[in-house]
């Protein structure tokens, strides 16, 4: 049965690379006019109305100029997307390049349909945020650097510094996907030559801003500024399922302030998924030993992805940041090649067929959430659908209360807000000394009709991560539930029965 699925893979044509980039095309148009969320009004700011990043210029952050170019060539907030669409395709493309280049052709065509219906790849493509650009940075430096070491031509040393160069400018953490490069250089070859050093030399005055620019501010926030304990245990957790399946198969508990979630909590939830998680990830390993055992040129693969990923642990470890999983998405390119190899061993077993099969359902569960029911478990929050429930439902005796909200938002979701003057913004109403059960009271005498309450989880964490507000709240009233999101909920108190 084995020759069916290598069938008429001797050869590599512009149809095995352009097949699985036309269907992920497909797939993050659409939702790439989605509303903005999250970190993506952050490079809206960045982008389009040039506001300064920290205080600092954004003329060297090149997906913040890729975002402002998509922004110019279609005049809409999700054209800042754009840039990261094609990231997401060019990390395709690499996938396939640099296995049919050092691993085989049959695992260059498997490890692009890897990356194609990857729910990683496909949450982070279509969004203005500086994932996609790492994933393909990283993914085109380690194809580039690869190449390097079996040729040190000129074109070699340009393209290695060139790829290089684009990858610090892209995300802080390529720095450890560089590290991995020369490492493996000096490791293998024992030696350094004169245009390896030009090109560390080239790269260098990146690395110095680099090193210059987290030390006033990164996403390598320092361990000890923690809002919450930092868990390894719960990083660990996360950082499979993600890579494997995304971040929309199962259903998790509200997140923590670090991003943390409840391991007991989400494996009650997820029961049936999460044996199915196990058994794959169990025969992943399986298979990842049966094929070093013949062949143990694929160890260099796995230490691709698990090296840098170590260096950033290590990192957190020590107190200099706080990591996330997207932090991460540097290794994921080659993480497609490794699982691709892996596939293709364990379709030779009749146990391997019915795992592929179940890997395949949980991609399939994890894309109709995204698709489907993106109110329970999407990251991405729908304002649009939550100002329209606003505008619908809003009387003049009713009352909003929000954690906060930035004075000049744009592009801005949530116009109903501007057309009440019944308001509360925790961060900024609440008196210092006065407690926030007091303030709730007071609150509820004052309305005569419903409450509103607009959480986000971000800055529902930061504002109040005792959750004290919505415990007052419900002492006073009873409520329903509407979800925009996993991280976007309203809560609609119902009229006190004291009013």
């Amino acid at each position: 049965m084995n020759h069916i699925i290598y069938k008429n893979l001797r050869h590599i044509s512009w149809k095995h690379y352009l097949f699985p980039m036309f269907i992920a095309a497909v797939l993050y148009t659409i939702v790439i006019k989605d509303n903005l969320f999250g970190d993506e009004f952050a490079e809206y700011s960045f982008a389009v109305l040039g506001h300064s990043r920290f205080g600092m210029s954004t003329a060297l952050d090149i997906h913040t100029q890729l975002a402002r170019l998509g922004h110019l060539i279609i005049a809409k907030p999700w054209s800042i997307r754009l840039y990261s669409i094609l990231c997401g395709l060019g990390t395709i493309l690499f996938v396939g390049k640099y296995a049919h280049k050092f691993i085989s052709n049959k695992v260059a065509v498997f490890a692009m349909w890897v990356a194609a219906f990857s729910p990683f790849l496909i949450e982070f493509a279509p969004e203005a945020r500086p994932n996609a650009i790492f994933m393909f940075a990283s993914i085109l430096f380690l194809y580039a650097f690869m190449s390097f070491v079996e040729d040190e031509s000129l074109i070699n040393t340009v393209f290695v510094i060139f790829t290089g160069c684009f990858g610090l400018l892209a995300r802080e953490m390529f720095i450890v996907i560089t590290v991995f490069c020369f490492g493996y250089y000096i490791f293998k070859k024992r030696k350094v030559t004169v245009k390896l050093m030009l090109t560390g030399l080239a790269m260098l005055p990146f690395i110095i801003r680099l090193y210059i620019r987290m030390k006033q501010y990164s996403n390598f926030a320092p361990k000890e500024s923690a809002e919450a304990p930092v868990s390894l245990i719960n990083f660990l957790f996360r950082l499979p399922v993600a890579f494997a399946f995304g971040y929309n198969t199962l259903q998790y508990p509200e997140r923590g302030a670090n991003f943390g979630v409840s391991i007991s909590d989400t494996f009650a939830a997820n029961l049936f998924t999460f044996i199915c998680m196990i058994l794959v990830f169990i025969s992943l390993l399986i298979g990842f030993i049966i094929l070093v055992k013949k062949d143990m040129k694929i160890l260099l693969t796995a230490a691709a992805v698990l090296v840098p990923v170590g260096m950033l642990i290590l990192a957190q470890e020590l107190g200099f940041s706080i990591l996330n999983v997207r932090h991460c998405a540097g290794v994921f390119g080659i993480y497609c090649v490794l699982i691709a190899a892996i596939l293709i061993e364990l379709y030779k077993y009749k146990w391997g067929k019915f795992i592929i099969l179940l890997y395949v359902y949980l991609i399939a569960i994890s894309l109709y959430h995204f698709y489907f029911q993106p109110e329970i478990y999407s990251r991405r929050s729908n304002y649009i659908a939550l100002n329209r429930e606003l505008e619908n439902n809003l009387n003049n005796e009713d009352y909003i209360i929000v954690y906060h909200r930035g004075t000049n938002e744009e592009p801005d979701y949530l116009p109903a807000l501007r057309k009440t003057d019944n308001i509360k913004d925790i961060y900024k109403d609440l008196p210092t000394d006065t407690d926030i059960n007091e303030y709730v009271y007071d609150i509820d005498l004052k309305c005569k009709g419903r409450i509103f309450l607009i959480a986000n989880s971000a800055t529902k964490n930061w504002v109040d991560p005792d959750n004290s507000l919505m415990s007052a709240l419900q002492k006073e009233r009873t409520y329903k539930t509407i979800k925009y999101g996993r991280n976007l909920s309203l809560y609609i108190f119902n009229q006190s029965l004291e009013n």
